[in-house]
């Protein structure tokens, strides 16, 4: 509410992941030593991720001071960020925990769909 009174409109942070639920059994072939979590599986090239270092494979498994175990929370804590701010998301790679330092995005805006003509 604070930002649509500040600048006219909602900003949301945005990092440029596409998230997915980390299952028990994708844990296991994984071989990682967590069960909870949320699997990227491509991050958007030259994004916010991308050059904070996030790949896919990583398991975020914290934004900030907030634990992420399904995708909506890790949206949720990604979108409560601010835009130009510095974030530590927590991630699993293989059997290493890694802080990745993330300068946030702001959400592009939704391209309307296009009138057929």
């Amino acid at each position: 509410m604070e930002g649509l009174v500040r600048d006219g409109q909602v900003t949301r942070g945005w990092i440029g992941v596409e998230p997915r639920e980390l299952t028990p059994e994708i844990a296991e072939t994984l071989r990682l030593p967590i069960r909870q979590g949320v699997l990227i599986t491509g991050v958007l090239q030259s994004g916010p991720a991308s050059e904070g270092g996030l790949r896919p494979g990583d398991v975020v498994v914290k934004v900030g001071d907030r634990s992420v175990a399904s995708t909506g929370q890790l949206l949720n804590a990604v979108a409560a960020l601010k835009p130009r701010e510095k974030a530590v998301i927590s991630v699993q790679r293989g059997d290493k925990a890694i802080d990745l330092n993330v300068v946030v995005g702001q959400r592009p805006k939704a391209r309307p769909a296009r009138q057929p003509q």
